[in-house]
């Protein structure tokens, strides 16, 4: 499921952000290689790439959004239209991308959670992953991701 929802959303990604899909699709690949140590019952290897994942993600999402503010901050100096930035292809590429991040690393949260023993840190790390989904509530551009993030 996991993996068929990912799919759907690579290819809007595909769609929207040709050139920055390489770098996405890196992550992608490292995400789905870790989905399928899951679903083999590997959780040894899978606790093993856990960390580094994590951290490419989240180091990701960091980059795409402070690309968005430093587009907004320049806006706002600018002439302040910030709706018009946020029609444009140029606003739409990493936006478009944080989504696919975050979805990811929500899931890598959720099943993270499932390979720790530590309540505190499975606590954390299902906290994050709720807070992941919960951005794809308001989004229902891609009806498949909405639905599982319900």
């Amino acid at each position: 499921m996991i993996a068929r929802l990912a799919i759907a959303l690579a290819a809007v990604v595909a769609l929207a952000t040709p050139a920055r899909a390489q770098g996405l699709g890196e992550l992608e690949r490292r995400a789905k290689a870790f989905y399928d140590l899951l679903e083999r019952g590997q959780k040894e290897q899978a606790a093993a790439v856990f960390p580094d994942l994590e951290k490419a993600l989240a180091d990701e999402y960091q980059a795409l959004q402070d690309r968005m503010d430093r587009m907004r901050d320049e806006v706002m100096e600018r002439d302040g239209d910030v709706e018009q930035l946020y029609r444009e292809g140029r606003w739409r590429e990493p936006e478009i991308a944080a989504l696919v991040v975050t979805y990811h690393l929500a899931w890598v949260h959720y099943q993270g959670a499932q390979l720790t023993t530590d309540p505190k840190r499975k606590n954390a790390l299902l906290d994050k992953a709720v807070e992941g989904f919960s951005q794809f509530l308001v989004v229902n551009e891609v009806p498949e991701v909405y639905a599982e993030s319900q």
